[in-house]
């Protein structure tokens, strides 16, 4: 509950119809579930006690401390409605001075991701993250998650927040990702009233060029192999196999060993790209 008036009892009095003392809710007071009420009334020929609100009324003769009606409240929009409260005494003598001007809001607040982008390609240094987190019953806890990692990480949210991923998370999260993989990052946000909202961005994962690590097996064996091919190259060409072939066929020979090596070249740079 969200209060955005002082008075703590409101107290409705008339000389002769009954007094209506009102302990909840206060005025212009913001819920987030039915407000409870809890009510007074000073009347020895007491009748009748009861609400309205929009144009629906409950008789509350027989509890005077109870929560607003779930189905009126279901019903109502976010925002501002009216409660009414009424009593009478058998003489027909009528209390209608008490109004309420009441607020329903049961949504989180509203959370606008302006880094990162969706999509960015990230490497393994961490993130920067900036929101805008506005809601009219402010800011209470902020917390993100990335890749239902298990991890929860709380910061300080205010209007225009600015901070980076933790370190520790995000590198466990992209060591253990493969390369080009989408890392959804899910930032959270409550108000005062408890009301929770949550937004996402999905970045992907940047493996830089020269880092063997997306496949360190097929770069090793790619590089192993293109070391090998020069020393074996310069043995055939100084053998007496070689020396024993004429010119187009040497031609050819060498052909095929260009085209191997650029082969092996190709498949190695392939891994760290």
């Amino acid at each position: 509950m969200g209060k955005i008036g002082y008075d703590e009892v409101s107290v409705f009095k008339d000389p002769i119809a009954p007094t209506i003392i009102i302990t909840s809710p206060l005025n212009q007071t913001y819920f987030a579930s039915e407000p409870f009420m809890n009510i007074t009334v000073i009347e020895p020929n007491l009748h009748r006690v009861w609400y309205r609100v929009n144009s629906i009324e409950i008789d509350i003769t027989d509890n005077l401390t109870q929560f607003l009606d779930s189905s009126i409240w279901n019903s109502l929009p976010q925002g501002l409605f009216i409660m009414k409260i009424y009593a009478n005494d058998t003489l027909g003598n009528l209390n209608d001075l008490f109004e309420l001007s009441l607020l329903k809001d049961t949504i989180g607040p509203n959370i606008t991701i302006i880094l990162p982008l969706e999509n960015q390609r990230i490497d393994r240094n961490p993130p920067l993250f900036e929101l805008i987190l506005l809601d009219v019953n402010n800011i209470n806890l902020c917390w993100y998650t990335i890749d239902g990692s298990g991890s929860t990480i709380p910061f300080i949210g205010s209007p225009s927040t600015l901070g980076r991923i933790d370190q520790t998370l995000w590198e466990s999260v992209w060591d253990n990702s493969t390369r080009g993989a989408v890392i959804t990052i899910r930032f959270y946000a409550t108000d005062m009233l408890g009301n929770v909202n949550n937004i996402t961005v999905n970045v992907i994962k940047h493996q830089p060029v020269g880092d063997p690590i997306s496949n360190p097996i097929g770069f090793i064996t790619s590089t192993i192999v293109l070391g090998a091919m020069i020393p074996i190259t310069v043995a055939l060409t100084r053998s007496r196999y070689y020396k024993n072939l004429n010119k187009k066929e040497k031609g050819k020979l060498r052909k095929v060993l260009i085209s191997a090596f650029l082969a092996f070249s190709i498949t190695a740079l392939f891994f760290v790209l």
